[in-house]
C-alpha cells in the first residue's frame, strides 16, 4: 500500500500512467490512491491540468477528500459514505428506464 507521502511525491507523468492502470491492479490500496486514480483519469481527459493534482489532500484543494462535483470539473456526483454510489446508480438507472419508457 502506498502511503500518502509516497503518493504526494508522484510526478504528473506518474499520475497520467496511474490513470491508465486497471483498477483491479491497484485494489486494496489506500483511499488516497483511489481518489488520485479518478483525478488522473479526469485530467487525462482534459477536465483540468494534471499539475492541479499536486495539491491532493491539501487544505483548500479541490482534491482534499471525497470527490466534490462543485469543485472538481468532470465529477457528476459528490460522494462520501460507502454504499452511497450504489443507491445513486439505482436511482439513475430507474430514471433512465422511466425516461425511455414513458407509460
Amino acid at each position: 500500500m502506498k502511503t500518502l507521502e509516497e503518493i504526494e511525491r508522484l510526478s504528473p507523468a506518474d499520475l497520467e500512467r496511474l490513470a491508465e492502470t486497471p483498477q483491479a491492479a491497484t485494489d486494496g490500496l489506500s483511499d488516497a490512491l483511489d481518489e488520485l486514480r479518478s483525478a488522473a483519469a479526469l485530467a487525462e481527459r482534459g477536465f483540468f491540468d494534471a499539475e492541479e493534482m499536486m495539491s491532493l489532500r491539501k487544505l483548500g484543494s479541490p482534491f482534499q477528500g471525497h470527490p466534490n462535483m462543485h469543485r472538481v470539473p468532470g465529477v457528476e456526483m459528490s460522494t462520501g459514505s460507502l454504499g452511497q454510489g450504489f443507491s445513486a446508480a439505482v436511482g439513475m438507472a430507474t430514471v433512465g428506464k422511466i425516461d425511455r419508457n414513458p407509460g
